[in-house]
């Protein structure tokens, strides 16, 4: 398979996944803002710059007033607040929308996120979605119920997990991972076959 894995910073499950699965004979590209991940065995790494600014601040205010009253929030400013879930990766949307068609399938994370937000509905390839959900008021606003709607696919790394996403998506493929598991990539490329394009 040809796989896109959007991930803006580090994630220990992805890594060995990607790794794992590069391993294994697929072409795997990442498309991150972490340096860390740079040089990865197997892994065409495509490290863009993270927007300057203020974005930080402007995002923590935000998270505020979004945490205190998310039943109360407008949509421009849930918007708004996606915006600022960083890093932001301003370049990301131009890659996506020249190099995505390529792949047979891509894989975001985590799901309030910026990058991810506004890089799925760019691709035109299934996608599978690490959500890395947290109970906390922001995961009621509709703008996050939207971003999981759009998945084809989630992985989730805990029952807990996947139950508290229960609440708000009951309809999508998904795959609870016991990470550090020796199964858990055989179960994870066995999904992601299944979500990918034919």
């Amino acid at each position: 398979m040809k796989l896109l894995f959007v991930v803006p910073g580090p994630d220990a499950f992805l890594a060995d996944a990607m790794a794992g699965l590069a391993g294994r004979g697929h072409d795997v590209t990442l498309l991150t803002a972490a340096p860390a991940w740079t040089g990865a065995a197997g892994i065409a790494v495509d490290e863009l710059p993270v927007a300057p600014g203020p974005w930080l601040q402007t995002g923590a205010r935000l998270h505020r007033r979004v945490s205190e009253r998310p039943w109360a929030v407008a949509p421009h400013v849930q918007r708004e607040w996606i915006r600022h879930r960083g890093p932001r990766l301003p370049a990301a949307g131009d890659w996506l929308a020249e190099r995505a068609a390529a792949f047979d399938l891509a894989v975001f994370a985590p799901c309030a996120s910026s990058t991810t937000w506004a890089g799925m509905p760019l691709v035109h390839a299934p996608v599978v979605l690490h959500p890395a959900l947290r109970d906390e008021p922001a995961l009621h606003l509709p703008v996050v119920d939207v971003v999981l709607r759009m998945a084809h696919g989630l992985v989730f790394t805990s029952g807990e997990e996947a139950a508290l996403a229960g609440r708000f998506v009951r309809t999508r493929p998904c795959l609870v991972v016991d990470e550090g598991s020796p199964v858990a990539l055989d179960r994870y490329e066995r999904f992601l076959r299944s979500r990918a394009r034919r």
